[in-house]
Order: C-alpha cells, then sequence, then structure tokens
C-alpha cells in the first residue's frame, strides 16, 4: 500500500514539473511574439515616417516641374 502511495505521488510531481515546464514554454512563447510585434510596430513606425517624407519630397518635385513647364511654355 505503501509504494502504490508513493508512486502515485512521485507520478504527481512529475505531472506539477510536465505542467511548470509547459507553462514556463508557454511563457517564453508568449515573451517572445511580444518582442518581434514591437519590433515589428517600431519598424512600422519608421517605415511610415520615411513615406511621410517621400512623400514631401515628390511633391515639390512636382511643384518644381510644373513650375518649369509653366516657365517653359511662356518663354515659348
Amino acid at each position: 500500500m505503501a509504494a502504490g502511495a508513493a508512486a502515485c505521488a512521485a507520478a504527481g510531481r512529475r505531472a506539477e514539473a510536465a505542467a511548470a515546464t509547459e507553462c514556463d514554454a508557454r511563457f517564453r512563447c508568449l515573451a517572445l511574439i511580444a518582442t518581434v510585434l514591437k519590433w515589428l510596430q517600431d519598424f512600422s513606425d519608421k517605415v511610415e515616417e520615411r513615406a511621410k517624407g517621400v512623400a514631401a519630397e515628390v511633391n515639390g518635385l512636382l511643384n518644381e516641374a510644373v513650375a518649369l513647364e509653366l516657365d517653359m511654355k511662356t518663354q515659348v
């Protein structure tokens, strides 16, 4: 009877250890996901800022092209 109880207790401890290991693995996975999401958000913010800068530069070039076209038309 004592051997059965000891075996049952040992099985319980193994199950608890397995559950703790699984919990740790899930926590590490969630931490990694959070890190990747943070990196993606930072990257997205940088891309958005660069896109705004490029759009402003393109608009400036278009304005210059329109001004040059008008100058060419008035000089011809």
